[in-house]
């Protein structure tokens, strides 16, 4: 695939911004694989990758099992790994400039 294209990240909402990054070589499955993608091109490390991955399934968890989840769990989640979120912005916003630095020679 040499563009990728606005429907193939139906899937993922979070990951949308960065659809017209021409490395990106496949469209992600669903919204966990779409961190996938984005290590494959390497645009986020592996650790984040399997991070945000987890987070995806636990989001899934949340919309259809909610009635399943410890109250603790979700405590300890947002106490804890919210950081990586802050983690893959900055992964994201470095990508953008290199992308605008590249445009702009």
């Amino acid at each position: 695939m040499d563009k990728c294209e606005p429907s193939l990240y139906q899937h993922n909402d979070l990951n949308e911004p960065i659809k017209p990054i021409q490395q990106i070589q496949r469209a992600p499955k669903d919204y966990a694989d779409s961190f996938s993608v984005l290590n494959e091109t390497k645009f986020i490390p592996l650790e984040l990758c399997q991070k945000l991955r987890q987070m995806a399934k636990f989001r899934n968890r949340l919309v259809h099992l909610y009635g399943e989840i410890d109250g603790k769990y979700i405590y300890e989640f947002i106490r804890s790994d919210l950081k990586d979120f802050n983690e893959y912005k900055k992964s994201i916003v470095k990508l953008l400039k290199d992308e605008t630095r590249q445009k702009d020679r």
